[in-house]
């Protein structure tokens, strides 16, 4: 990006449904930023789903559920260009089940734009106690950002249109409540806007007299340019870490300090990491150097992605490194806790990216917030309305400066029961020393060593291994003695630990042995997935990390690290769900969010489990996990075997029921049942209580449409590790999860069908060009294959092809991949689109298709014209009921009624239906993994179905890449 303009960050704030992404997006329309043909084409795209008032929202809300909720769900970034500045614009979501997304964008700007609704009751309800207009005020002004512009939207709704009574009232109130938190009104811009007709937007309106200053985009030029801090050393807070095979490690985040350029080294705080930067990029742009405010991504060599993570800071290695803190000094203001905070108290934190449990150390004193004078040393609690200075300590490593020195990572804010109870900013910090790096020696071996010569060569150390399988499946496992390498192609490693010689452990090496050498091949072993699912609580995570534990895919170290991390928020038995559990909000609240991947090891199987939330509110992520892994080959239901907790879990309204019955719905057709908790029955390991609850769930899984008898139920404590791995004397009455899992069927993968992959996301690094991330659920990809995106109508090259960072020369059914590919634009491919190869039978857009669908679960009737969302493959797709053909009976297929009129809860059903956009699937009997889907809506699975027939549409001729007609031509 030239940098003859100033580059300034505008945050769009304000409660939800003010018209934040319509107003932002037709700005962004205005100003340049987007074509019109873009803005027509979301506009056919919103009449679909009847939503045809949000063509200009959608410029910004680009997730699915957000199109499909209608608001916006995460921050999203655009840019455009006004007389005076480059403006990257952050539309932030108002909804206060996203306000933790809304606080990331907000610590990103430079000035807020604060969106109010002038429709009557609108207004009213952001305004009120519970709106999010005052909340989003006060986390802007406490976050740092000092420039506010209040744009009063839908001024065409107020009675009558355009009143200027109406602007005047909404102007003092808000004015009123802006200096209350620290705002001067009158350096605060009011502009009377219509964000869906673009009414003084770039140009005065004759409609609103009451517009008497300036235009939207005139006041967005009256914003004081930022003083950006280029003399100070570098801070740069990780906002997201990614990586792409042939480039490497790629951070994401806002310079708030200093200057970056290529070529230098960073220190990475608290990872304790340095590295060199490779390049820099904003918006798609090489820089020579990155400035504060400017949002970019930086190429760092040899350091993995899983040694970054959000939240972490660089800096300059050679000027005062970031480092990390060990506690700090903060002023406190308590805004609107319902009791009285003690010492010990551990909330959470908002600080610049950070989101980390802090402990009230001490309270040292309470202060008056506006002198600064001591009222009280030493008070034992303070209260709503309270300003203190509080020492505090942070649970987990966490880099914070004084807010003299580093506003950005000095200001923070403390949210707890789903809003923002206090506010703060840090006046010390003590700091932790920083270790030095290990020294990095490689040496190659050219010798090939058999199994029975590794121990004589090598001795005993702790060294980790790297299988790969015929389907390029990489594994990887902990051993502590080399002569228990097993014959198979192997990479060794020599780890950075202990070694033993003799009786005494030699000092922890600072040098790590990349020693590679290769054995002879015995029978490859075969790669299968499972997916642990079941309701919430039941101990799925901590049964899964502590199996992945005892079959040594963690070691015993990082058990220790997690419980030490664990005991410090007060969550000591979550030791093991930590080893799945990795995200902020997951350990927080102490149950699983977002599906987590782990592999393993069998005595015949490598394993990749999924670990699937049990929580209703995330039965997306769930779907999703349960889908994935090529579909899984089985699936291990989780249910707590304590009293009342079993009972919960199979009630109507408990998840036991409901995935398990999305786990056959969505093709899982083996399952093992894991009886857990044996350990609290009473009395405890009660074999009475395990045979009842192995009754009734075989009663309910048996309705699903899975055989009973060929359903393994095992008894397990998770916690205690009985029955796990090997028989336990509390039960001897069956065989354990271990061997449970060893009798799993091996799956058959349709190498020879045409390829299907379904894709799961898609990626856009510099130099390499654009990855599609997905899953082969059928045929073979290979390199220099030409492939074919539908329902995008796109050909194009695969130039490589990649699984868990290593190149493959074919993908297989059940590889998780990224493939590159020619020539193709981001904007054009899409998760739920489907890739295939275009010389075999590619896959084809549906107009419409004939299903046999089962009501579960509706509360009332459906008719012809029933529009909810299904989920099938990666798609996420409202469909239309159509035509309602027959009712049919659900077991034998005998019709029972043609064209009826309506179907309810229990009845089965013929349905013609109608994708509300363009969307990818097949008839199951062809393609089984895109021949199955749920139906969701309220927030439960209403229906399943299986596609009997697809009516596609003739494949219009696709638009073909340079790099196709290159490979064609020659």
């Amino acid at each position: 990006m030239p940098k003859e303009k100033t580059h300034i960050n505008v945050v769009v704030i304000g409660h939800v449904d003010s018209g934040k992404s319509t107003t932002t997006g037709h700005l962004i329309y205005k100003c340049g930023g987007i074509d019109k043909r873009a803005i027509d084409m979301y506009e056919k795209e919103a009449e679909k789903m009847g939503k045809g008032s949000f063509k200009y929202a959608w410029v910004l809300d680009k997730l699915k559920a957000e199109r499909e909720r209608g608001m916006t769900i995460d921050i999203a970034l655009w840019k455009f260009e006004t007389t005076k500045y480059y403006i990257t614009v952050i539309d932030a979501p108002g909804h206060k089940d996203f306000i933790k997304n809304m606080i990331t964008g907000t610590s990103q700007a430079d000035c807020a734009l604060l969106v109010v609704a002038a429709s009557t009751g609108e207004f009213e309800a952001g305004i009120s106690s519970k709106g999010q207009t005052r909340e989003h005020a006060l986390l802007a002004y406490t976050l740092g950002v000092k420039q506010v512009i209040v744009a009063v939207n839908k001024m065409d709704c107020t009675e009558p249109p355009y009143s200027e009574a109406r602007f005047e009232t909404i102007s003092n109130e808000v004015g009123s409540y802006l200096r209350k938190i620290g705002y001067n009104p009158n350096g605060v811009a009011f502009v009377p806007i219509s964000g869906w007709s673009g009414e003084n937007m770039l140009e005065p309106s004759d409609k609103m007299k009451c517009a008497t200053g300036k235009t939207l985009f005139e006041a967005l030029d009256y914003i004081l340019p930022p003083d950006r801090q280029t003399d100070k050393p570098l801070r740069v807070p990780l906002q997201d870490v990614y990586t792409i095979g042939g480039i490497g490690t790629v951070p994401v985040g806002l310079v708030q300090t200093g200057i970056m350029k290529p070529g230098m080294t960073v220190h990475v705080s608290p990872a304790n990491i340095t590295a060199e930067v490779g390049s820099i990029e904003m918006h798609h742009e090489a820089l020579f150097e990155a400035l504060p405010g400017d949002n970019i991504g930086f190429h760092v060599k040899n350091v993995a992605a899983n040694k970054l993570r959000r939240g972490m800071v660089a800096g300059d290695i050679g000027n005062d490194p970031p480092k990390q803190a060990s506690s700090f000094l903060a002023q406190v203001v308590v805004l609107n806790h319902p009791g009285e905070i003690r010492n010990g108290y551990t909330p959470v934190l908002d600080c610049h990216t950070a989101h980390v449990a802090c402990k009230f150390s001490e309270i040292q004193k309470k202060i008056d917030r506006r002198t600064g004078r001591s009222l009280e040393d030493l008070p034992k609690t303070i209260k709503s309305g309270d300003s203190a200075v509080v020492k505090l300590t942070p649970t987990k490593p966490l880099v914070v400066e004084s807010f003299r020195e580093y506003p950005p990572l000095g200001r923070f804010a403390i949210r707890d029961i789903r809003q923002t109870v206090a506010v703060g900013v840090i006046r010390s910090v003590e700091k932790k020393e920083t270790l030095n790096q290990p020294v990095t020696l490689k040496i190659s071996l050219k010798k090939f060593y058999l199994k029975d010569t590794i121990s004589s060569v090598f001795g005993r150390i702790l060294y980790k291994t790297q299988y790969i399988n015929t389907s390029g499946i990489v594994q990887n496992r902990v051993h502590c003695d080399t002569g228990t390498v097993m014959r198979r192609r192997t990479n060794v490693y020599f780890c950075r630990e202990s070694v033993d010689t003799g009786n005494d452990i030699a000092n922890e090496l600072n040098i790590t042995y990349n020693i590679n050498f290769v054995l002879f091949c015995g029978n490859d072993v075969i790669h299968i997935n499972i997916v642990v699912i079941g309701h919430v609580d039941s101990g799925k995570s901590t049964t899964t990390g502590h199996l992945i534990y005892k079959c040594g895919g963690i070691d015993k170290r990082a058990i220790e690290k997690f419980e030490k991390e664990a005991q410090a928020m007060g969550k000591g038995s979550f030791k093991y769900a930590w080893v799945l559990d990795k995200l902020k909000a997951e350990r927080e609240r102490g149950i699983t969010i977002d599906i987590a991947l782990w592999k393993f090891e069998t005595t015949k199987y490598y394993i990749t489990v999924i670990d699937a939330p049990g929580h209703r509110d995330f039965i997306k992520n769930m779907i999703t996990g349960t889908s994935q892994a090529s579909i899984a080959d089985c699936a291990v239901l989780i249910v707590a075997a304590s009293t009342g907790e079993f009972e919960a879990g199979i009630s109507t309204n408990g998840q036991t029921r409901e995935h398990a019955l999305l786990s056959y719905t969505l093709g899982v057709k083996q399952l093992i049942v894991a009886v857990n908790k044996m350990d609290n029955t009473e009395p405890p390991f009660s074999e009475t209580r395990f045979k009842e609850i192995s009754k009734e769930i075989s009663s309910y899984i048996k309705k699903v449409g899975y055989n009973p008898a060929s359903v393994v139920i095992v008894p397990v404590s998770g916690w205690h590790g009985d029955n796990m791995l090997e028989p336990s004397d509390n039960m001897r009455w069956f065989k354990t999860l271990f061997e449970a899992l060893d009798s799993i069927i091996p799956p058959k993968r349709p190498v020879t069908k045409p390829l299907r992959v379904p894709l799961q996301d898609v990626y856009k690094i510099g130099g390499i060009g654009t990855v599609p991330v997905g899953r082969v659920e059928t045929g073979v990809m290979k390199p220099g294959m030409v492939v074919y995106f539908c329902p995008a109508n796109i050909t194009a090259e695969v130039k490589s092809v990649e699984m868990h960072h290593e190149a493959l020369p074919e993908a297989l059914p059940g590889d998780n991949i990224g493939f590159s590919v020619k020539n193709v634009s981001i904007k054009q491919i899409r998760r739920g689109m489907v890739a295939g190869n275009s010389k075999n039978d590619p896959p084809q857009d549906a107009i419409s298709f004939v299903s046999q669908v089962i009501i579960l679960n509706h509360p009332g009737i459906i008719h012809t014209g029933y529009a909810p969302v299904l989920d099938c493959h990666t798609a996420h797709v409202a469909c239309k009921f159509a035509e309602l053909k027959e009712k049919i009976d659900r077991r034998s297929g005998k019709t029972l009624e043609n064209s009826p009129k309506s179907i309810k809860s229990g009845d089965s059903a013929l349905v013609k239906l109608i994708p509300s956009k363009p969307l990818c699937i097949e008839a199951y009997s062809q393609y089984p993994p895109l021949g199955r889907f749920a139906v969701r809506d309220m927030r439960q699975t209403v229906a399943v179905g299986v596609i009997k027939s697809v009516e596609k549409r003739t494949a219009a001729v696709p638009k073909v890449t340079k790099a196709v007609q290159k490979l064609t031509s020659s």
